[in-house]
């Protein structure tokens, strides 16, 4: 019973989430719609990229500089499915002996169960704990009041970069409501932005998802993918556009009407600097401690810990 009604209660929370988003002056779709099946093998394998390796590299720096006297008892890892060099980092993290526990923090249940389970296979033979959860990042962790401190945060992968400036302020506000003196947070970060071409299949596939969850008919041939940089946020976003008029009703949610060329802003990627960064921590409570930058200007990845 008990089951049940948390059911009922995170589909009414997600179907006021998707109601505010498309009734944005802006119409937005929610990061969890995103989220397809996770690759195995991409969250299990060393990060092949040229940014997750360089991703890696930039946090052993920090890791050796920074954590070498007071190595982390517990890493919490948030958005790991996107970011391969989070499971690398942890296998250092773990190299230095200290570590107990590892949290694993998703955006739905069975991404996280199933980075957990890679995440398992590399640690637990060494008597490391590693749990799952699933939450929205941008306004509270789950209850880790009994994880071991210090605490190490993991945010790679541009995490922060992949909400808007408000979601990343709420973002770090969350991480540094649950930390105490003696905890850091990494993030990875990106420093530029090209504008390439996008991938529609992702796209696609989280209207798809909100057809098959609500019975509804977003789909159909009513879009087209388009890729867009808006200088003044520094910042890419993918927009689906509608290619004509049209009123969509999704059942349980909301009905939503588009006009010719009106988009829902699928995605943003932003971008940030060392002042930008460390303005954005001191206004939640942190102090910038290192910042370790690609030599090309493509990635950085900054320690943070709380404010004294």
């Amino acid at each position: 019973m008990l089951d049940a009604v948390r059911t009922t209660q995170r589909s009414t929370l997600i179907a006021a989430e998707l109601r505010d988003a498309l009734g944005r002056r802006q119409k937005e779709l929610p990061s969890r719609w995103l989220v397809g099946p996770v690759d195995a093998s991409y969250v299990g394998a060393d990060a092949s990229g040229v940014t997750e390796s360089v991703e890696v590299d930039l946090c052993r720096t920090l890791l050796e500089s920074d954590l070498a006297h007071v190595p982390p008892r517990g890493v919490v890892c948030v958005r790991a499915s996107a970011a391969p060099a989070t499971a690398l980092v942890v296998n250092s993290v773990q190299a230095r002996g200290a570590l107990s526990a590892v949290a694993v923090v998703e955006s739905n249940v069975t991404t996280a169960r199933t980075v957990a389970r890679h995440f398992g296979e590399r640690v637990s033979a060494n008597g490391i704990a590693v749990g799952e959860f699933a939450a929205d990042w941008t306004l509270a962790l789950p209850p880790l009041d009994a994880f071991p401190r210090p605490r190490l945060y993991l945010c790679l992968g541009n995490a922060l970069g992949a909400v808007t400036a408000v979601g990343a302020v709420r973002m770090l506000r969350v991480f540094r409501s649950t930390m105490n003196p003696g905890d850091t947070l990494l993030l990875g970060l990106a420093t530029s932005a090209a504008l390439a071409g996008v991938d529609p299949t992702s796209h696609f596939d989280a209207l798809e998802r909100i057809d098959d969850t609500f019975g509804s008919s977003l789909m159909g041939g009513r879009f087209d993918c388009e890729s867009r940089y808006d200088a003044e946020q520094r910042r890419s976003e993918t927009h689906l556009v509608a290619r004509r008029a049209f009123e969509a009703q999704i059942p349980g949610v909301c009905d939503v009407r588009f006009r010719k060329g009106e988009s829902i802003r699928t995605a943003v990627s932003c971008t940030f600097d060392r002042a930008r960064t460390s303005a954005m921590l001191a206004g939640v409570g942190f102090t910038l401690q290192a910042w370790e930058a690609d030599p090309t200007g493509t990635f950085a990845v900054a320690s943070a810990v709380p404010a004294t």
